[in-house]
């Protein structure tokens, strides 16, 4: 039997240490071959650009060390995450592994058993996954979001954590107890008609001065029309040009020479709005590490720290809104780490697909209510007002069966464009077995 760890190269702490030797010796007492790799900053972002599925089916563009790791988890029997919990979820150069392991999925969609959207397996047989979460000192908060996170959208996933040595029997059994996370429930949506821009008569008696908002785009990809991009730019308009000084920080392009600038704008804001796409359940490994070094970033410049009000828009690639409340939870965390102020989030299923159909009759209902969304969020910045704006859902009104068939088609499409026939988007670079699917996903 073969067993693969992957562990963080920069988080190699007491805790990570005791419970480091604790896995290996229970492998290794069960009679697995234990390979162990690293991640560091060194592994290459995921880029987005889906050449796993449409170009080189199974296999990420990026020649790096991944290659290694993606055919190492493909015929391991045991693959173990051990992963400090930051924010809430998994270290940014993890949650990079896990970005990048999207060569083991097929582009396609599948019903869940719980009636959530996911990607289809690859390959026909698959190690047994165990994430185990470490760190001393942990809040309450970050421990149930890294539950949740883990638990809710992986349940054939076995998850633990680990704070100290006393945790060794927890360890030894891998096992912990399968929290049932019910959907976020559907909330109203202020009403864009009834809106109009609040100048009290306190900003009026006073010196008044235009508010500086910051969106952060975090979608790792490089095309500059993303839904991400698409989102900002809608919202943009929505600002008032008299009322805010607007200015946009693509983390893509952010080199670390750059950083401390770029940070020193968000520092200074009056407001700042991430906007980024979903990522396995969760932030881009990119945005995670932007996230990560912008923390360390305020323990350095702690005097003098301004404490914005924090907004963020998440889009996923499923029809379902809900599934993005966990990435709204790391960002709260973050907030919670940073001393800024989190204030409301705009959840989006099949980002994708509105901004592709804006002038569909369903999707234009949809954008009504996010324009509203976007209101409320300008209203809330003028006003300061004690009770933030609620959480807004929002989705593509199209049937599911039709949402399938239209992204299965867009792929299919992709690949040809590609020089691909269809039977090789089902390929299994690492593996023996035949690349052809038993059958062809039917919508």
């Amino acid at each position: 039997m073969k067993a693969l760890i992957l562990t963080d190269n920069e988080y190699k702490t007491t805790v990570y240490t005791s419970l480091y030797q604790q896995v290996i010796q229970i492998l290794e007492q069960k009679g697995y071959e234990v390979t162990i790799k690293e991640a560091g900053r060194t592994l290459h972002n995921c880029i987005g650009c889906f050449g796993c599925w449409v170009k080189t089916p199974g296999e990420c563009v990026i020649r790096d060390d991944m290659t290694s790791i993606n055919r190492l988890y493909v015929n391991s029997d045991a693959v173990i995450f051990l992963s400090p919990v930051v924010f809430g979820q998994f270290s940014a150069n993890i949650k990079n592994v896990f970005d990048r392991l999207l060569p083991r999925l097929l582009p396609f969609f599948i019903r869940k058993a719980n009636g959530s959207t996911a990607h289809p397996l690859r390959y026909a047989k698959n190690p047994q996954v165990y994430i185990i979460g470490y760190g001393s000192g942990l809040e309450t908060e970050d421990i149930q979001l890294f539950k949740d996170i883990t638990i809710k959208h992986h349940p054939e996933i076995i998850t633990g954590l680990y704070q100290r040595v006393q945790d060794k029997e927890k360890i030894e059994n891998l096992f912990m107890q399968k929290y049932i996370i019910p959907p976020l429930p559907q909330v109203p949506v202020p009403d864009a008609a009834g809106y109009s821009a609040r100048k009290t008569a306190e900003n009026e008696k006073t010196e008044f001065r235009r508010k500086k908002v910051v969106f952060v785009n975090g979608s790792p990809r490089a095309e500059a029309q993303t839904a991400s991009a698409s989102f900002i730019a809608r919202a943009a308009g929505l600002f008032d040009d008299s009322l805010y000084e607007k200015e946009t920080i693509q983390v893509r392009k952010v080199s670390q020479p750059e950083e401390e600038k770029v940070f020193d704008k968000i520092k200074t804001a009056d407001a700042v709005i991430f906007v980024f796409p979903l990522y396995v359940f969760c932030l881009p490994g990119l945005l995670t590490g932007f996230l990560r070094d912008y923390a360390d970033f305020v323990k350095t410049t702690a005097q003098g720290q301004n404490s914005p009000f924090v907004y963020t828009v998440i889009n996923c690639g499923f029809p379902e809104p809900y599934i993005n409340t966990e990435a709204a939870g790391v960002i709260k965390s973050f907030c919670r780490h940073t001393g800024m102020k989190f204030r409301s989030s705009i959840l989006i299923g099949g980002g994708v697909m509105i901004t592709n159909a804006e002038k569909a009759p369903p999707v234009k209902k949809t954008l009504q209510k996010l324009d509203a969304a976007f209101l409320a969020m300008t209203d809330d910045i003028q006003t300061a007002g004690t009770e933030p704006p609620k959480d807004v859902l929002l989705k593509a009104n199209f049937p599911v069966r039709l949402f399938f068939f239209i992204g299965c088609m867009n792929w299919k499409r992709e690949a040809k464009h590609n020089g691909l026939q269809i039977k090789n988007m089902y390929d299994r670079p690492y593996s023996s077995g035949s690349a052809a699917p038993d059958r062809e996903p039917r919508y």
